[in-house]
């Protein structure tokens, strides 16, 4: 045993030199780092998302994308006859069956391929009423509305017979976002049809397909383009496929799925058809380049009316909102121009958005991992 007065004999310094040296421990490869801290980062933001708590900020930035983009031409397939401030000066409001009658039969001397009565017609407004259901009879291209969730005076003519109910009556109902932003609750999904047995409508509106949608297959139909719903109740019309909506799809966590629906790529132009006044088709003033072999959509621009919507492009009438909805099917089928997309899913497992999250979470973590100074990170 050696004591503080033994020597150190030149043995020990040399096996004390030539001990190996341990290897400083090493922590993760920056690799490593970026891929654990964007996996926390993923499930810190799915997480968030998938409870609503980014829903009203996605939806803000995609109308400020929307608004960004270059204006589109008209859709010259479409007509709207505005029901105008200065109309309800003349014929009063709501305007008797007599004048909307008056209006149609002026407008059929012009072969339009479908009319789209987007008034409430429940209620008789003698007088006129006789020859308002008439037109009716007489005209299986002209179509009116009900809606959904509603009273009685919402609910289709009680006229009408179970052939007009299934094939001239279409509901109205726009599909509001549930989250307001700043603008109030604005609509930016476009509702296709619904299946009656399957739902929780308690009223009369149990037509299946939306005004738009049974506008648009007419002028369809007429070109000779087929239509068809597939297993996913997906609509299929010609070669394109309308994606049925998720409960979770992109920004939306809590999306009901009783109706079928798609997202609504507004035409680029707030104005998206020729238009026309009540007026202006009663006394005559309009021509057959502006009705023949088109859709023609009647609805009110009036502010008593208060027949308003938000829209990405601010308040919008409900007769143009649904404009903008025929205008997207038909520019779709016919035209090809571009549905509105996401990136894919599984029923509500939205994994193509969780794997664009981490891609960007890692690539930032790589890029922080690579910073030198304060002002890099």
């Amino acid at each position: 045993m050696r004591t503080a007065d033994t020597p150190v004999i030149a043995e020990d310094l040399t096996a004390t030199s030539s001990a190996p040296k341990r290897p400083p421990v090493k922590g993760f490869s920056r690799l490593k780092s970026a891929i654990l801290a964007s996996a926390g980062c993923t499930l810190a933001v799915m997480g968030a998302r998938s409870l609503g708590v980014m829903q009203p900020w996605e939806l803000s930035m995609f109308d400020r994308l929307i608004n960004q983009r270059q204006a589109e031409p008209i859709d010259n397939r479409l007509l709207v006859v505005e029901i105008t401030d200065k109309d309800v000066e003349k014929y009063g409001y709501p305007q008797n069956d007599a004048t909307i009658a008056g209006a149609i039969d002026k407008l059929q001397q012009f072969q339009p391929l479908a009319i789209g009565l987007n008034i409430h017609r429940n209620l008789a407004r003698e007088p006129g009423r006789k020859n308002l259901i008439t037109h009716f009879d007489s005209h299986p291209n002209l179509i009116t509305i009900c809606s959904y969730g509603y009273d009685k005076k919402y609910d289709p003519p009680p006229e009408f017979s179970q052939e007009k109910l299934t094939n001239q009556v279409s509901f109205s109902n726009l599909p509001h976002d549930e989250t307001a932003n700043e603008k109030g609750s604005t609509i930016r999904r476009q509702s296709l049809s619904y299946q009656p047995n399957l739902s929780n409508f308690t009223n009369n509106c149990k037509t299946p397909n939306s005004f738009s949608l049974l506008l648009a297959l007419r002028f369809l139909e007429n070109q000779g383009i087929k239509s068809a719903t597939t297993q996913n109740q997906e609509w299929r019309i010609g070669d394109v496929t309308f994606p049925r909506l998720a409960n979770r799809t992109a920004g939306y966590q809590n999306l009901k799925g009783l109706v079928s629906q798609v997202l609504l790529n507004y035409r680029a132009n707030p104005k998206p058809a020729f238009k026309v006044t009540l007026q202006e088709v009663l006394s005559g003033k309009i021509t057959s380049d502006l009705v023949k072999d088109k859709i023609v959509l009647i609805g009110h621009t009036s502010e008593v009316s208060k027949d308003y919507a938000d829209t990405v492009y601010g308040k919008m009438p409900g007769v143009w909102i649904h404009t903008q909805m025929v205008s997207q099917i038909l520019s779709a089928v016919i035209d090809k121009r571009p549905l509105l997309w996401v990136l894919p899913q599984w029923q509500g497992i939205q994994w193509g958005d969780a794997i664009f999250v981490w891609l960007v979470a890692v690539t930032g973590g790589l890029l922080a991992g690579r910073g030198r100074s304060l002002l890099v990170l």
